[in-house]
């Protein structure tokens, strides 16, 4: 899919939005009482029941307790910006109004009601939401929707009136002068057209905003809301074909939690989705988080994502019951070390784990080029996350044709994810400069050690399974336009799915050194032709094949380096290795195969290896 520039987005709502006009008629089925966002007093019936039934249930409401009491003792949010966000506060203000809020509806105590009205007191006192970075205005509007929503009948007049003051002035009001009006011509800002993750977050903070209080903000409802939902379809198209996610899991997650939240309260207040809900992909994308998270429960992390997540995903029971998916409320709690309130409200017992032979094992992610494959759904699975990777889009990194491997219960190749954003001109001029960011950072291929360019895009040509194989094969040319005239990668399970092999083919302008590399938190011992891996009693041993002589170097990632004259730092990196193949001699042309054997025990017979050239693979 291609994706348009901002400019040309400029230019075409230019002439396509709508004047903001008032849609009186939206409001017609609004539910009058509270809480009418996300839940009802049904919801509560229900969880009160399962918390009497279920030990399940009760233990996550013992552990929800045990955050409360450990928000309790924090001080209530206050300004202070980050670099250019109020983020942190604005995240701090929606976790703390949800645990609070949850723990007050299902047993009232009035410090958890006390918790709720000191933080937004608190921030309803900021000078402003800082709307020059709108998704803090956004995400604290969400706080303020679900507080005002949830507690509405605990909360006192007052209460009501300075949060729905706050919601008024300091949310709904900039986003309508500096969001759908804002601009040249009255053309929107770029979260209102965006086609990336600011658009669901930002329409969600407004759309929950502007329900919460539609009983005596009825004319500014009815604009927010007609509005938002000609902005939507322009982000929610990214979801299609098959609903992979372009800016990788990490976003996928902050996506989908103010997506869901955004549909589910228009469904609970207004009984109606206005078909956001069915754009194209988005009923499958629940797949992408199930095969992006290893069996290791550790993500395929490419562009700026972090390896794990510690909470589930309880979003992805609304998603479930939406479309009809029992699985994916097995991935919503899946590897939760915590819990945010939602898995408890949209409760799901006894969900059921994949299987073998009925879940499929691969996933190959058109829309965005990704291919996941593994050997079965048991933790000690072996697993290949492999990126094609479109590098200059958002949040995307140097990385075409990067991949991770789990296998034994371990991460054997990693991804190292996102950096620190306050680094300076991490999203503007410095960013290749990072070396999580640039392709040294990456498991890819360099010539001459070149980085990869920038724009460009991989493109997985094929895909299939057969006799206990599994495979996809890119094209990266257009990442060493520069240098080569063809660059492939194929990744293969073979052998019942337990052994990776990495097959890289390249026909070069003129000569140069080959190199792949390999990032790690395994120790490194390297051998004259080859290298092992090794975590405790646990070994992967790496063959190189070609017909070119090849070295095996461990070379240190990049170390911390001072970034900016306020002391800020690149991560240190000092928990992982590089491993570093590279051809002896310059060539132009070749074939370089990598085979990565799992061996529990390291004395184990090694299989034989037969190279075919990628053209056979299918």
């Amino acid at each position: 899919m291609q994706r348009r520039s901002f400019t040309s987005l400029l230019a075409a709502v230019a002439t396509s939005w709508p004047s903001l006009a008032a849609d009186p008629g939206l409001l017609a089925n609004l539910k009058p009482e509270h809480p009418r966002l996300l839940i009802t007093d049904d919801t509560l019936s229900q969880t009160r029941q399962l918390l009497a039934d279920d030990e399940r249930a009760r233990a996550l409401l013992t552990r929800l307790r045990a955050r409360g009491e450990a928000l309790l003792k924090e001080p209530p949010v206050h300004y202070q910006l980050i670099g250019p966000r109020l983020l942190t506060q604005s995240r701090n203000c929606v976790e703390r109004v949800y645990v609070f809020a949850t723990l007050y509806l299902l047993a009232p105590e009035a410090r958890w009601l006390d918790g709720v009205r000191n933080n937004l007191r608190s921030a309803a006192n900021f000078p402003n939401w800082n709307p020059s970075h709108f998704l803090d205005v956004a995400e604290m509007t969400h706080a303020f929707a679900i507080a005002y929503d949830w507690l509405h009948d605990a909360l006192s007049a007052d209460d009501r009136r300075v949060i729905r003051e706050a919601i008024v002035e300091k949310g709904l009001r900039p986003g309508i002068a500096t969001g759908y009006e804002g601009g040249p011509g009255g053309v929107p800002a770029r979260w209102a057209i965006s086609t990336n993750n600011w658009n669901q977050v930002c329409n969600a903070g407004m759309v929950l905003g502007a329900l919460a209080i539609a009983e005596t903000e009825p004319d500014l409802t009815n604009k927010i809301l007609p509005a938002a939902l000609k902005s939507l379809p322009a982000a929610m198209k990214e979801f299609a074909p098959d609903g992979g996610w372009f800016e990788g899991v990490g976003y996928w997650q902050y996506t989908l939690r103010y997506t869901v939240p955004l549909l589910a309260g228009l469904e609970t207040a207004l009984g109606n989705r206005f078909g956001i809900d069915e754009a194209r992909g988005f009923s499958e994308t629940g797949d992408f988080y199930l095969h992006a998270t290893g069996p290791t429960g550790l993500f395929f992390n490419f562009s700026d994502c972090r390896r794990q997540t510690d909470r589930g995903f309880p979003w992805l029971h609304w998603m479930a019951r939406r479309f009809h998916r029992p699985l994916w409320h097995w991935a919503a709690s899946a590897n939760a070390s915590g819990d945010h309130p939602l898995s408890l409200l949209w409760y799901q017992p006894d969900p059921l784990p994949p299987r073998d032979g009925s879940t499929p094992r691969d996933r190959v992610f058109l829309g965005m080029h990704a291919a996941m494959l593994r050997s079965s759904w048991s933790p000690g699975a072996s697993y290949v996350g492999f990126y094609a990777g479109h590098n200059g889009v958002a949040h995307s990194q140097l990385e075409m044709g990067t991949f991770v491997f789990d296998a034994m219960g371990e991460r054997w190749v990693e991804e190292l994810g996102v950096d620190d954003y306050d680094l300076p001109g991490y999203f503007g001029a410095k960013r290749w400069d990072y070396y999580r960011l640039n392709s040294h950072g990456q498991n890819v291929i360099l010539f001459d050690g070149k980085g990869q360019q920038t724009p460009a895009r991989g493109i997985i040509t094929s895909s299939g399974a057969a006799n206990g194989s599994a495979h996809a094969i890119a094209d990266l040319t257009p990442g060493y336009a520069e240098v080569a005239t063809s660059v492939r990668r194929g990744i293969r399970l073979m052998e019942d799915r337990r052994i990776l092999l990495v097959q890289d083919e390249f026909e070069l302008k003129k000569p140069a050194i080959y190199q792949c590399q390999i990032h790690t938190m395994a120790e490194v011992k390297v051998d004259i032709d080859r290298a092992r891996l090794i975590l405790g009693n646990k070994m992967v041993e790496v063959r190189g094949i070609a017909r070119t002589a090849l070295d095996f170097v461990q070379e240190p990632p990049r170390a911390a380096t001072p970034a900016g004259a306020d002391g800020t730092f690149e991560q240190s990196n000092t928990e992982y290795r590089k491993l570093v193949i590279r051809t002896r001699q310059p060539v132009q042309r070749g074939t370089v195969t990598l085979v990565l054997h799992p061996l529990e025990n390291p004395n184990a017979p090694r299989g034989a290896s037969f190279v075919r050239p990628l053209d056979a693979w299918d």
